[in-house]
């Protein structure tokens, strides 16, 4: 806050501002406040919640994921235990591939979206900057985008990083046993990858 003071008084001319523009610009320092103190209260309340599921602490373990990310998920999923097989995580959240075609005429594969649009709208807003921080996940992102065989458009290849890591979550919270980044680069290619 005190940096944002001393760049807004050098950025902007405090004596020559009106009173309304010395008033509008405190409003917005005060609001950032309280929406920055807001935040911290919100988290430490999903941080409280977390602890009372008992795999969510494996799952936050996980390096680029936060409480907040699997706090959402679980505040749209449920409880993950309650899905019998991945594949109805990946269909609840809309990711489950479904072919166009018409008559003899063969289409595209896409994601469905026929699930709940919340789910895939938190995976999606924390898939980059998780990506970016897991090792293991840049390794098969980066392999899916450059292998030779099929290789995959960039929102192709989240979207397959996506499901690989709800799958992740799946087996976790199933087993309730911690993450092993080896399960992940198990392919000789992901291992050069990712060296």
């Amino acid at each position: 806050v005190e940096l944002l003071k001393q760049v807004a008084e050098k950025s902007i001319a405090l004596d020559k501002c009106s009173k309304m523009q010395k008033m509008i610009l405190k409003h917005y320092l005060e609001n950032y406040l309280n929406i920055d103190q807001m935040l911290i209260l919100i988290e430490c309340e999903v941080n409280e919640l977390l602890k009372k599921i008992d795999y969510a602490q494996n799952l936050i373990e996980i390096k680029g994921v936060s409480s907040m990310f699997i706090g959402s998920l679980l505040a749209e999923t449920g409880d993950l235990k309650n899905f019998k097989v991945p594949k109805q995580l990946l269909a609840y959240a809309g990711l489950d591939l479904k072919i166009s075609e018409s008559g003899e005429k063969k289409g595209k594969t896409r994601i469905s979206k026929r699930g709940n649009s919340r789910v895939r709208a938190i995976l999606f807003k924390y898939l980059l900057p998780f990506i970016n921080s897991n090792e293991e996940f840049k390794a098969l992102h980066k392999y899916y985008t450059t292998r030779s065989n099929n290789q995959l458009k960039g929102m192709q290849s989240l979207i397959a990083v996506g499901c690989k890591l709800l799958r992740v979550f799946f087996g976790i919270s199933k087993t309730n046993t911690k993450y092993d980044p080896t399960i992940i680069l198990k392919h000789n290619q992901l291992l050069s990858i990712a060296a």
